[in-house]
């Protein structure tokens, strides 16, 4: 009667090793999923990113016509010779700022859509690491239950054979 409870013993021992390997193994994939997800909401803020950063270079385009529009005008009704002395050099800096300015812009924005680039990537990366990380423990989880199972039966034998 002994050696059935050492099987049952056994058995218990396995089946919590296989259970808590199938725990480890599912909380990997969850991760592995959470992180993908988080993935998707870095490439929408890229997507949106995008949308508003051209659109504000249409408008700042837009806006540095109108300025450069005005200004000709106001230099136009002043009567001062728009193509040289002062008035040229006055407009050639403001163009240049206005240049700079926009290069700025799109600089920045390629920064930071760059720096969402590198957060998507870990993101998914972590993702990779937490499932490989579940199914290393699931592998040790069920060693342990499968060294367990084989201890019951070993202390289950011996006692059989110090019985006997």
């Amino acid at each position: 009667m002994a050696i059935f409870g050492a099987i049952f013993g056994a058995m218990a021992a396995a089946s919590q090793g296989e259970a808590n390997a199938e725990v480890a193994e599912r909380e990997g994939q969850l991760r592995r999923r959470e992180k993908e997800y988080e993935a998707q909401l870095i490439e929408n803020q890229q997507a949106v990113l995008n949308q508003t950063s051209t659109q504000e270079n249409i408008d700042f385009a837009d806006a540095q016509r109108l300025a450069r529009k005005k200004q000709y005008s106001y230099q136009a009704m002043s009567g001062a010779a728009l193509d040289s002395g002062s008035p040229l050099f006055f407009r050639i800096e403001q163009y240049a700022k206005q240049s700079k300015d926009r290069a700025n812009k799109i600089r920045n924005d390629e920064i930071e859509y760059n720096s969402l680039e590198a957060e998507k990537i870990m993101a998914l990366y972590q993702g990779e690491n937490a499932e490989l990380l579940g199914e290393a423990r699931a592998n040790a989880y069920r060693q342990a239950g499968y060294m367990s199972a084989m201890g019951s039966l070993a202390t289950g034998i011996d006692n059989i054979i110090d019985i006997g």
